[in-house]
C-alpha cells in the first residue's frame, strides 16, 4: 500500500535529480542539455503534470462505449512506503479515457500531519489520474504490475463507475486510513463487491499465520525495519488471521480475486468467475545480489558488538568507573527513549496491533531517568530499587514470551542480555556502597 501518490513520487524524484543539482527552476528542463535520463524524466514529468491538473479539475468521469474494468496489483518495492505493494482500479473505455482510481493518496501538507500520522489518524483519499503516469512510475521503480480483467456486465460496470465517481467528490474522497483493516487494498475490493448484483464467493485459506507473520514476510529483507516494526507490535499482532483478514496485503488480495466467483442473488446456483484473465503490464528486471558486506550493518552484528563491549567493561575494567558510567548512560538513555516511543504508541495511537506491548517490560521509559541518576550519589538508593525491579521485569519478559511462544526478535537478544548484565552489575555495586556487613547481616548506610 502506497504512502504517497505516484505522481508526487515522480515529481519529488524529478526535483531531486534534475532541478536541485543545477540550482535552477523548471524552465531548465526545456532549455538545458538534453541527456537521455533527463529526457525520460521530462516525459514523465509532463505526463504527471497533466495528471495532477486533470485530477484537480475533474469531478465526474464519463466513460464512453463499454469500458473495461481491471484491478492493478503492484509488487512490493525497495522503499519503506512500497514494501507491501499497492492495489488500484483501472477503467479504460478504449476511446481515450484510461484512468486509475487510487485509494492510496495522502497530503503531507495537512495541518498537524506528523502527529496525526503517529497517532494513526491519517486521512487518505481517492486520487484519479491517467494509467500512463501510474505505469511509468512502477516501471521506473522496477516493480511488476499485474492486471486482472474483471468479468462485469454493462450494468455492473456502470454501477461501479457511479460508486467511484461518488467516492471521488470532495466531501467523500477522504477516509480514515487503517493499515490492516481499511487501506488501498481493501477499499477497491469493497467498491467492486458493492457494484455486483451478487456475492463474492472465495475459498477460505486457514494457514495459521498471524498478522505479524504476514507482515514480517514483506520486511524480512530490511533488518532494521523488521526490528522496529516488531518492537512496536504488541501481542494483538499475534492473533491468527481469519475471515479473509489477509486481504489487506495487495498480493494476497490479487490471489484471492483470481479464484473468486460471483454468485447471483437471483439464482444461488449460478456462479461466474470474477476474473477473466491476468497479464503483466510491467515486468521487473532481475535485481543484483546484495553484497556480503551488508552483514556489518545488520542489527544482530551491531547489538553483538555492544554486548561484547558491555561484557568487557563488566569483567575487565572495574577501575574505569567513568567509562562504565558513560556506557551505561548511553545504554539506558537509548532504551528509555525507545520505551517512551513504545509507551506513546501503546497508549495514544490507534494504529493496529500496537496495544498490550510486552516490550515495555525491558524498554522502560524510566530508563531515561536512571541514565541521569547513575551520576548522582543522592539517588543511589532509588536507583538500586529501580534496577532490582528492572532486572525482575526482564526476567518476567523472558518467562512470559517463552510461555506464550511470543515472537521475540532474535537480533534483540544480545541487547536484552546486555541490559540484564549491566543492570545486575550496578545492583551489585550499589548494594556494596549502600550497605555494611554486621553480625546480624547487612545494614543500610
Amino acid at each position: 500500500m502506497e504512502l504517497l501518490p505516484d505522481f508526487l513520487l515522480i515529481l519529488r524524484r524529478f526535483n531531486e535529480t534534475i532541478v536541485k543539482p543545477k540550482g535552477v527552476g523548471i524552465i531548465h528542463l526545456f532549455s538545458g542539455p538534453k541527456t537521455k535520463k533527463g529526457m525520460r524524466y521530462s516525459i514523465i514529468f509532463l505526463v504527471c503534470l497533466f495528471s495532477f491538473g486533470f485530477t484537480a479539475k475533474a469531478q465526474y468521469f464519463n466513460f464512453a462505449g463499454k469500458p473495461e474494468v481491471s484491478v492493478l496489483t503492484c509488487a512490493p518495492g525497495k522503499a519503506v512506503y512500497a514494501k507491501f505493494g499497492h492495489t488500484a482500479i483501472r477503467i479504460n473505455d478504449g476511446q481515450g479515457l484510461d484512468l486509475v482510481f487510487n485509494y492510496g493518496v495522502f497530503d503531507f501538507n495537512t495541518p498537524g500531519f506528523l502527529l496525526k500520522f503517529l497517532r494513526g489518524r491519517t486521512d487518505y483519499m481517492l486520487g484519479v489520474y491517467p494509467t500512463a503516469s501510474f505505469i511509468a512510475e512502477y516501471k521506473e521503480r522496477n516493480s511488476t504490475v499485474w492486471e486482472q480483467n474483471l468479468n462485469l456486465d454493462t450494468l455492473q460496470t456502470q454501477k461501479l463507475i457511479r460508486l467511484l465517481n461518488t467516492n471521488y467528490i470532495p466531501e467523500n474522497r477522504f477516509y480514515r486510513y487503517n493499515f490492516a483493516f481499511d487501506n488501498c487494498a481493501t477499499r477497491p475490493r469493497e467498491v467492486i463487491r458493492d457494484a455486483l448484483d451478487g456475492v463474492i464467493v472465495t475459498r477460505e485459506i486457514i494457514s495459521g499465520d498471524s498478522y505479524r507473520d504476514l507482515i514480517n514476510y514483506y520486511i524480512e529483507d530490511s533488518p532494521w525495519l523488521y526490528v522496529g516494526i516488531n518492537v512496536l507490535f504488541g501481542i494483538d499482532a499475534d492473533q491468527p488471521v481469519r475471515n479473509s483478514g489477509e486481504l489487506f496485503l495487495p498480493e494476497l488480495m490479487r490471489n484471492n480475486l483470481q479464484y473468486a466467483k460471483v454468485r447471483s442473488n437471483s439464482d444461488l446456483n449460478a456462479e461466474k468467475k470474477l476474473v477473466t484473465s491476468i497479464s503483466e503490464l510491467v515486468t521487473a528486471e532481475p535485481e543484483p545480489v546484495k553484497s556480503k558486506l551488508s552483514i556489518i550493518f545488520h542489527p544482530m552484528f551491531f547489538f553483538l558488538i555492544l554486548l561484547f563491549m558491555g561484557i568487557y567493561l563488566t569483567f575487565k575494567t572495574e577501575k574505569r568507573n567513568k567509562t562504565s558510567k558513560v556506557f551505561d548512560t548511553l545504554l539506558f538513555a537509548s532504551t528509555g527513549m525507545a520505551g517512551l516511543i513504545l509507551f506513546f504508541f501503546s497508549n495514544f495511537s490507534v494504529h493496529p496491533f500496537v496495544d498490550n506491548n510486552l516490550n515495555l517490560l525491558w524498554l522502560n521509559p524510566l530508563n531515561l531517568i536512571v541514565a541521569l541518576f547513575i551520576w548522582s550519589t543522592r539517588f543511589r538508593r532509588l536507583t538500586f530499587f529501580y534496577l532490582v525491579l528492572y532486572v525482575l521485569s526482564i526476567l518476567v519478559y523472558g518467562g512470559i514470551t517463552a510461555w506464550m511462544s511470543y515472537n521475540v526478535v532474535f537480533s534483540l537478544l544480545p541487547l536484552i542480555v546486555l541490559l540484564l548484565i549491566r543492570s545486575f552489575r550496578r545492583v551489585k555495586r550499589l548494594l556494596h556502597k549502600l550497605t555494611v556487613p554486621t553480625d546480624k547481616g547487612f545494614k543500610w548506610i
